[in-house]
């Protein structure tokens, strides 16, 4: 039977793994390939997710940042409103 994952909860364990377990990006981006890998795994917004994974690995923002963008792209919105500055290092974001 498969299981459903929500985007905000890939967001949470990437979250939980950076700022409480203080895993390190290359093991948290292992986690997240492992996790969207398994096949009985409804995964929200899965293509989202998958870019959003190449981008962190490549990118200074965090997964949740890159995600949120790929998102607003699938709704056809090219820039995303951020405070963030990691992300404002990246294409497509932009401070309000």
């Amino acid at each position: 039977m498969p299981a459903f994952i929500s985007c905000i909860v890939l967001c949470e364990i990437s979250w939980v793994l950076k700022s409480v377990y203080k895993i390190s990006k290359k093991d948290r981006i292992k986690t997240l390939q492992n996790i969207l890998s398994v096949a009985v795994f409804n995964i929200e917004q899965i293509e989202c997710c998958l870019k959003a994974l190449k981008l962190y690995e490549a990118g200074t923002a965090d997964f949740s940042d890159y995600l949120i963008q790929q998102i607003a792209w699938m709704q056809g919105y090219k820039t995303v409103l951020t405070f963030e500055k990691n992300a404002l290092k990246t294409s497509g974001f932009k401070n309000p």
